[in-house]
């Protein structure tokens, strides 16, 4: 859908472009080394100290179980995808 739109726009989208637009986020398999990449930091984003502080200042300095879950699994799925990625 997003590629449809830069289209209608006038925006010449290449081949690498359009695989990094079409698997950013998703689980889907992209192509192209250069989606592979983008996918990979996508996936490892959210391991950023930024995340952590705003998720403390908001329960004043405490983290909730059920976001402890969502870190842990954002974790473990960013590490699988690490072990498997194709270097």
């Amino acid at each position: 859908r997003g590629i449809a739109i830069l289209e209608r726009e006038g925006v010449i989208v290449s081949d690498k472009v359009a695989d990094c637009v079409q698997n950013h986020g998703s689980k889907g398999k992209p192509r192209t080394k250069e989606g592979k990449y983008l996918q990979m930091a996508d996936k490892i984003s959210f391991i950023n100290p930024g995340i952590f502080e705003i998720l403390m200042k908001r329960n004043n300095g405490k983290l909730k179980d059920e976001e402890l879950d969502f870190l842990e699994r954002m974790l473990s799925g960013a590490m699988d995808h690490l072990r498997k990625f194709e270097r």
